[in-house]
């Protein structure tokens, strides 16, 4: 559904190359005057979009105006959907309160709820992104940010807000929690271990997933556990990054009913090094998202 400049009508790439250049100059008028247009014909064209409201907010501030903290409510306001499409909704908004308020947040929200009856998440993500750029420290907002991104497969992204939450409160449970959670996800997905058929075209050679299978087994006895941990020891010495590695002996240490501090520090030492800087206090999840 994004829209590239390459892709428009060539009148609206001949106007996006004079508002780049009038960017450069801080011509914010013109480029907005420019850019417009361009976005309430083409709702896909985020790049468009993103200018346009930069320009809007360095009017805003030039102007000395302070943001908006209402305008729409939730339950209608300026713009009512009725029997207007979602798309010509969000173009009169464009027109009629984003160039005067670019963060009134009932605005923005109304944008987030029309960007979602359009199955357009990228949009609804900037929707919610400029109420963060325009009111900083609303957690309420972020939380539903992370939320969204974390429920699109953005892990990364989530962790920012999340970090970005935790920096106004630091006492955020909820924000603490899903920083970490975003944290472990973002490591599996770099890692592309995801799903099970992605785990397995991770490891780094067919006799990883051959000893995976034989700690699956069920009826293995102490002795062979025992050996069979040495082993996954010996390999950690070697490779102390590897997780996979990491996961097999955490295994074995549940299974043997050997969780003493000093292996639980191992796993975590290693979880922190190889898996994006999980915390200590997390590494239980942690191992649970690798398993």
């Amino acid at each position: 559904m994004i829209i590239k400049d390459t892709d428009l009508d060539p009148k609206y790439q001949n106007l996006w190359k004079r508002a780049l250049a009038s960017a450069d100059q801080k011509n914010w008028d013109y480029v907005i005057n420019l850019v417009l247009p361009i976005v309430k014909e083409n709702l896909g064209f985020m790049q468009g979009r993103m200018l346009l409201r930069t320009a809007e907010g360095e009017k805003v501030n030039a102007g000395g105006k302070k943001f908006s903290l209402g305008g729409l409510s939730l339950g209608g306001g300026l713009f009512k959907s009725g029997s207007k499409e979602p798309a010509d909704v969000i173009a009169e908004m464009e027109e009629n309160v984003f160039q005067k308020d670019p963060f009134n947040m009932g605005a923005n929200t109304q944008l987030y709820d029309l960007a979602m009856k359009l199955h357009f998440p990228d949009l609804a993500a900037f929707a919610l992104e400029t109420i963060r750029m325009g009111h900083p420290e609303n957690t309420k907002n972020m939380h539903k940010l992370a939320d969204h991104y974390m429920a699109h497969d953005e892990p990364q992204k989530a962790s920012d807000v999340y970090r970005a939450i935790l920096k106004v409160d630091p006492r955020d449970i909820a924000a603490n929690k899903g920083e970490k959670d975003a944290a472990a996800k973002t490591s599996i997905k770099t890692q592309g271990w995801s799903q099970e058929g992605d785990f397995r075209k991770a490891m780094k050679d067919s006799g990883e997933a051959a000893k995976l299978e034989k700690l699956n087994k069920q009826g293995m006895t102490q002795e062979e556990m025992e050996q069979f941990l040495a082993e996954t020891i010996e390999q950690y010495n070697a490779d102390q990054t590897n997780i996979l590695v990491v996961k097999r002996m955490a295994d074995l240490y549940e299974r043997l009913d050997d969780m003493e501090t000093d292996a639980v520090g191992v796993h975590v030492a290693a979880m922190e090094e190889g898996a994006g800087g999980i915390a200590h206090a997390n590494a239980p999840q942690a191992l649970e998202l690798l398993g």
